[in-house]
């Protein structure tokens, strides 16, 4: 961490800047230089991709939760929004905002925060939403799709499938096409991960130490969801569909552009080379790997 808090510190925020700090935060990531001529591994791949593709205008526009809903209703319909329910853009707004007993609020402009509340006996965190609001994402990631964006906060409805909260599907798109599915279950108690390929064959890797999930059915409107994130992927692609789904209903939850941003660790290691292809030949299938 101190070496990427010097580099960061050092490299000024621009194009070259940011490539040459994420090729050193990558070796220290992953213990290997990359090739940015001819990648061969999945990580490699997302590297190139945050070099030369995350300033697209397209990416930078999805990036924004509050335009993306915007995408989603205009690609595959109203009906896979998750419901607004505010959007604040000020502190002074913060305060003034009456937050409801059940609902989540993100930032707008950046990747991974989330609370939820889930009862008005739940404290709202003032000060860390505070802290998101005024958060430049950009000058953090150093993912350029996040350069500019309007920082502001969205307060959306909780999207409630039982107790334990909405399953997390995340489809991954190449050439237009769903060619891998990471379903992650208990993601703010016992997170657990499992891989599948499109017609839900399991596979026994998993990334950043996730225990692998147990093996479960899959969702009975897999076909809705495949094709839903596939209507988003078109002139995207690669990218990360992610969708909540009870098997009934489906919302769109974000569109990541660069998955873990490129710093995921595979476990075991050699599906990081194994799933390279997937950037390479549109006609790669995860099955595969089981005739290897």
């Amino acid at each position: 961490m101190g070496l990427r808090r010097t580099l960061a510190g050092l490299l000024p925020y621009s194009p070259w800047g940011d490539k040459y700090h994420d090729i050193v935060n990558f070796r220290r990531r992953h213990h290997y230089w990359p090739r940015l001529r001819g990648p061969r591994t999945f990580n490699e791949h997302l590297l190139r991709l945050r070099i030369d593709h995350l300033g697209d205008e397209k990416r930078r526009y999805v990036s924004d939760k509050i335009q993306l809903k915007t995408f989603v209703a205009e690609t595959v319909g109203s009906r896979y929004v998750i419901p607004t329910l505010g959007i604040i853009d000020t502190v002074a707004a913060l305060h003034e905002f009456d937050f409801p007993a059940c609902c989540v609020v993100k930032p707008a402009h950046a990747s991974g925060q989330v609370f939820i509340r889930r009862s008005a006996r739940d404290p709202v965190p003032m000060q860390q939403l505070e802290a998101w609001l005024a958060l430049d994402y950009y000058r953090h990631s150093r993912e350029r799709n996040y350069l500019g964006l309007q920082q502001r906060l969205i307060v959306e409805q909780f999207v409630d499938y039982g107790d334990e909260g909405p399953t997390d599907y995340k489809l991954f798109c190449f050439f237009g096409r769903v060619k891998m599915i990471q379903v992650d279950v208990g993601r703010f108690d016992l997170h657990q991960r499992r891989i599948y390929s499109p017609d839900w064959q399991p596979f026994d890797f998993t990334q950043n130490q996730h225990p692998l999930a147990p093996v479960q059915p899959p969702p009975e409107n897999l076909d809705e969801m495949i094709a839903v994130a596939e209507r988003l992927a078109e002139n995207l692609s690669p990218i990360r569909i992610d969708l909540y789904s009870n098997g009934e209903e489906i919302r769109v939850g974000e569109l990541t552009n660069c998955h873990t941003g490129g710093a995921g660790r595979f476990d075991p290691p050699e599906f990081d080379r194994k799933l390279g292809p997937l950037f390479e030949r549109p006609e790669f299938e995860l099955v595969e790997l089981r005739a290897g």
